[in-house]
């Protein structure tokens, strides 16, 4: 879980991507089930069981406590997004405070500064880290 990293090969076909992105949201959420499409597409191919499940839930993680006040990353939450230009730009343009934001809110800045650096400010550097930059031992 070092990098985690999820990923859906099957569903990355760009054609698909194209498809999905026009489909009405009828067709996203309906009667209260989420991938609809996907669950009606392969109602015949898995077991309802699998296709009708409703008690998958996400992976938690406890972000009040990491990044909040006095968290062990709450300083490199604030000076990312104090950092970042995009973020800036963002919240100037939208006219959201960056420091009274919710962290949920902070939380998604975050993912925009840091996605923004490392392909649009970094792009291509040589040996620029991506996850731990400590070398694997016996690999």
């Amino acid at each position: 879980m070092a990098w985690s990293i999820e990923s859906r090969m099957p569903f990355m076909d760009w054609r698909l991507v194209q498809f999905l992105a026009r489909v009405p949201s009828a067709y996203r959420i309906h009667d209260g089930w989420t991938k609809w499409l996907a669950r009606h597409a392969m109602r015949n191919e898995l077991p309802p069981d699998v296709v009708w499940r409703r008690d998958k839930i996400g992976w938690a993680i406890p972000e009040p406590a990491w990044f909040g006040s006095g968290g062990p990353l709450a300083a490199w939450l604030d000076d990312t997004l104090h950092g970042s230009a995009i973020v800036q730009s963002t919240c100037t343009t939208l006219g959201i405070d960056v420091r009274a934001a919710p962290l949920a809110l902070r939380l998604r800045l975050l993912n925009l500064a840091v996605w923004h650096r490392l392909f649009f400010e970094e792009p291509g550097r040589p040996g620029r880290p991506l996850g731990r930059t400590m070398a694997l031992q016996g690999h």
